[in-house]
């Protein structure tokens, strides 16, 4: 009498994180979900093919600063080459886990947007700001020591440029100035005809 195989039980993703094919669409917020959802479909990828390039399509407000260092890490440990394309809004911890692209690729309208650690990263885990301010210093440095080495800005310029509130970015400047290596233009134009915007082929 032949034994039934014990049904394996996958757990149902949590965050509006998906995959079709070699690529990961990330559009949602930084926090446990999204970043364990995220690992999963890279593990599997992985496991499928360590020699295949693995896409992200990145749109995030940011989130959890604990939480993105996790999905940075594991993304710059990939085995897998891994290309990811900004668009949209890709902000705060948005921005660090599109840096850790091995290629990184951005939408002619994104804006990348890099300020200072916030209590928010700390997903409410601290009641005293001065109990903690050391480690608030200490995310910092480690987030602005990312952003330095991954675009060849110095630690200096990148503290001065946040101390003095948001810093937005464009497209543009991300590719001039590091955060970017390719520019993903509008193609398609348009012209009018008989009152209808039609086409131009």
């Amino acid at each position: 009498m032949t034994k039934r195989a014990s049904k394996v039980e996958i757990p149902e993703f949590k965050s509006n994180v998906y995959r079709v094919g070699r690529t990961i669409y990330f559009f949602d917020s930084i926090d446990e979900d999204s970043v364990c959802d995220t690992i999963r479909i890279l593990d599997a990828m992985e496991s499928e093919s360590n020699k295949k390039e693995i896409y992200i399509i990145l749109s995030s407000g940011g989130g959890n600063a604990y939480d993105g260092l996790a999905l940075y890490d594991r993304i710059r440990q990939s085995e897998c080459q891994i290309i990811i394309v900004g668009t949209g809004m890709v902000a705060s911890m948005g921005l660090i886990i599109f840096l850790a692209g091995d290629e990184r690729r951005i939408t002619e309208n994104t804006r990348l947007l890099n300020h200072q650690v916030s209590a928010d990263d700390f997903g409410g885990r601290t009641s005293d700001f001065k109990i903690e301010s050391k480690e608030f210093e200490e995310l910092q440095s480690i987030l602005t020591d990312i952003v330095a080495e991954r675009t060849g800005e110095t630690v200096k310029q990148i503290t001065r440029d946040i101390a003095l509130g948001d810093k937005w970015i464009s497209a543009a400047y991300a590719l001039e100035h590091g955060y970017a290596d390719f520019l993903i233009k509008n193609t398609r134009t348009y012209r009018k005809k008989k009152g209808k915007q039609e086409n131009e082929k």
